[in-house]
């Protein structure tokens, strides 16, 4: 996860899961990890940008019942609709992309 404020990098978190873990979980824990920053910050308004499509579709699927997924839609609800979230091509030479991988 990388925060950037006007542009500008403010922050990078690095975390490290079990190998076992796939690329989707990872995405989700990067979305989780930066809906906690916002909240730890008490940050007016924020956009989290994700290149996980299939994270981003899980988090905005009715049908979604996971725990762990629905723990981080209810975490984005108490949000009041000030953080929103955005896809961003992988790979495509997004600056906040190709540093947060």
């Amino acid at each position: 996860m990388v925060v950037f404020e006007d542009g500008n990098e403010k922050e990078r978190g690095i975390w490290r899961l079990n190998n076992e873990k796939t690329v989707f979980i990872a995405g989700m824990v990067a979305i989780r990890e930066a809906i906690n920053y916002y909240k730890r910050r008490q940050i007016a308004k924020a956009n989290i940008i994700s290149d996980s499509s299939s994270a981003l579709v899980s988090i905005e699927s009715l049908e979604e019942n996971r725990k762990f997924i629905l723990d981080i839609k209810n975490s984005l609800q108490d949000t009041n609709n000030n953080v929103l979230h955005w896809w961003t091509e992988a790979h495509a030479g997004n600056k906040g992309n190709e540093r947060a991988d």
